[in-house]
């Protein structure tokens, strides 16, 4: 959480409701984040139901289920301006979807357990994505360039 420095005022994506995005939601929260939004999948499960009472709790202003088709367009309009921060607790298939939140100056957290067996992938033609050597991201959305940080932290 240190790594994704989040200030009073930003808007916080935490991707993951699980017991590490849940401390996240939390920190965030305690940080100053302003929308501190939790997003899920199989929220309409008893599980889920609980982890999204649990991130209410922990401080979150909302959690979205990213099973619902325009979970996008519901995220977008929650928080009605840019997302400064997006701290993934999930693992990094669920990264990609992430990019087209991003404004600019945005900063990616990856927060969790190693999945050095994973890579991510996406389209690089549909918003252009280019990974520079310094683990900067610049996403190209036709209206000009996205910068996204992005760091990775290993939990032991």
């Amino acid at each position: 959480m240190r790594e994704a420095a989040i200030q009073p005022f930003h808007n916080v994506i935490v991707s993951g409701p699980g017991i590490i995005g849940l401390f996240c939601t939390m920190l965030a929260s305690l940080a100053g984040g302003d929308r501190v939004i939790v997003l899920g999948h199989r929220l309409n499960t008893e599980r889920g139901r609980a982890r999204s009472e649990a991130a209410m709790r922990m401080g979150a202003t909302a959690v979205i289920d990213a099973d619902t088709p325009d979970w996008q367009d519901e995220m977008r309009e929650r928080f009605g301006g840019p997302v400064h921060r997006i701290i993934v607790t999930s693992p990094p298939r669920t990264i990609p979807p992430l990019f087209a939140l991003a404004s600019f100056g945005s900063w990616i957290v990856y927060n969790g357990i190693s999945f050095r067996e994973e890579d991510i992938t996406f389209n690089a033609n549909s918003d252009t994505v280019v990974i520079t050597d310094i683990g900067a991201v610049i996403v190209a959305d036709g209206k000009g360039y996205t910068e996204i940080v992005v760091e990775e932290i290993l939990l032991s």
